[in-house]
């Protein structure tokens, strides 16, 4: 018991590698709970048009706003842990920065929706011009977490993340317990908690930090630089991460959304552990030298090849029986695309894991070139074939492409780095290491030890 409690308080308190993936796996496997919760109310009570017709108000704030970014987040990261003496001056350069773009992006995104929405009614299309103000929240919520990763306190932002949408499944109960839930209701419900949470950790980042409003133009000489670098990496993961999305809202029906956001948030089931990686590596091994951070992402991204092959083929063969039971008879016609998604968010999850690599060791333009180049792939593919073959055409793009931003980064190891590209083979040998590391961090004085 004792044992047991140790090892619980290790990974409770995050402060290694190890210990801040498995609980960030831990929050992430919460959230994915919660939010299959939150899809089954919703999809049940609205049907698959109505669930169209709330992912579409829902799309808009985090895509413009993660777009809008720019790089932002992880330069503030990156300038925090160089410069921890001017983390105040930073801090304020970045709250006006984010203001600046989060205000530009409700703007822009007032003026597109009715044009790409087009297929929509116009009071959906009114709904999700209102919704789209609340950008500059998104925008400085993805910036300012950064803050907290960057002091290691990865619990503060595993908090912030399954918060929202338990409260989110909450509100979803009390409009299905009225009987008042709409498309607008259900999309009140998944932002009001969003809005609550950003207020709250606002204060307490401003409370820490005393934002510098005084020598802006040093603080933001300082930012800008290494957010260029990375503002194309973060436009083009978010336009390639999205664009599905948005050319399914522009090019089919809402019916058609709801199955294709049923079927993409059930294949984002295998992401969670890949997604603890990405959140703790990128702070983990900035600054380290090459073949330690070389090392160390091709081992996470082994050992998240072992785990999501292993939660993938279950999950596929089970997909024509757990879709309709989960969401209701008419969400059959969204297996297919379900079981080619799937596949898709293992090689996502791959590609970012050893993208990592490229951001730690300040060489974020390399992996914006690569990541251009796959999303060049993905436009044409997706104009081609949604049209034509609707939701299987979307998830065949998005495979295919995904694959394609793999390869491209896996060649630049020896291109730009001058190393070998990490082996993607999985090894018996990194589940060993993994095992041996839970269990000597099970001792309390082990703790400082790496």
């Amino acid at each position: 018991m004792k044992a047991i409690a140790s090892t619980l308080n290790w990974v409770m308190q995050g402060k290694s590698g190890v210990a801040a993936t498995i609980q960030t796996t831990f929050f992430q496997i919460v959230i994915l709970a919660t939010n299959i919760l939150t899809g089954m109310v919703t999809a049940r009570i609205l049907g698959s048009e109505g669930r169209g017709e709330l992912a579409a108000i829902n799309l808009w704030p985090n895509l413009i706003g993660q777009i809008l970014a720019l790089g932002l987040g992880p330069s503030l990261l990156y300038n925090l842990k160089k410069y921890p003496t001017q983390a105040a001056n930073l801090y304020g350069a970045v709250l006006v920065l984010g203001t600046l773009l989060g205000a530009l992006g409700s703007a822009i995104g007032v003026g597109i929706i009715p044009m790409v929405q087009s297929q929509y009614s116009l009071q959906a299309i009114r709904y999700a011009q209102l919704f789209v103000l609340t950008t500059p929240i998104s925008l400085l919520t993805l910036i300012l977490l950064n803050a907290y990763r960057a002091r290691g306190l990865f619990s503060v932002v595993n908090q912030t993340n399954y918060l929202s949408p338990i409260l989110t499944l909450g509100l979803l109960g009390g409009f299905a317990g009225t009987r008042s839930m709409t498309p607008l209701t259900g999309a009140l419900a998944y932002r009001i908690p969003f809005l609550s949470i950003f207020i709250w950790k606002f204060v307490d980042l401003w409370r820490h930090y005393r934002p510098g409003f005084r020598n802006l133009r040093t603080s933001i000489g300082l930012l800008l630089p290494y957010a260029w670098r990375s503002a194309g990496i973060n436009i083009l993961s978010q336009v390639a991460d999205r664009l599905d999305q948005v050319l399914v809202v522009g090019y089919l029906d809402p019916d058609a959304m709801g199955l294709y956001v049923v079927a993409l948030s059930v294949s984002r089931m295998l992401s969670v552990f890949q997604s603890a990686i990405v959140t703790v590596l990128f702070p983990k091994t900035a600054a380290r030298p090459i073949s330690e951070v070389v090392d160390l992402a091709g081992r996470a991204a082994r050992v998240n090849i072992w785990v999501s092959v292993c939660a993938a083929v279950p999950l596929m063969i089970l997909g024509p029986m757990l879709l309709p039971f989960l969401y209701g008879p008419e969400f059959q016609e969204a297996v297919t695309v379900f079981q080619i998604l799937s596949l898709e968010i293992i090689v996502k999850g791959t590609t970012l894991i050893i993208a990592q690599v490229f951001m730690a060791v300040g060489r974020p333009g390399i992996v914006t070139l690569l990541q251009g180049v796959g999303v060049g792939l993905s436009f044409p593919l997706m104009f081609w074939l949604i049209p034509r073959f609707g939701l299987l055409g979307a998830g065949v793009a998005l495979l295919t492409s995904t694959t394609a931003r793999l390869l491209f980064i896996l060649i630049c190891f020896p291109w730009v780095l001058k190393v070998d590209s990490p082996s993607l083979i999985p090894r018996w040998s990194d589940l060993q290491i993994l095992w041996r590391t839970i269990l000597r961090r099970s001792q309390p004085q082990s703790e400082d030890s790496r």
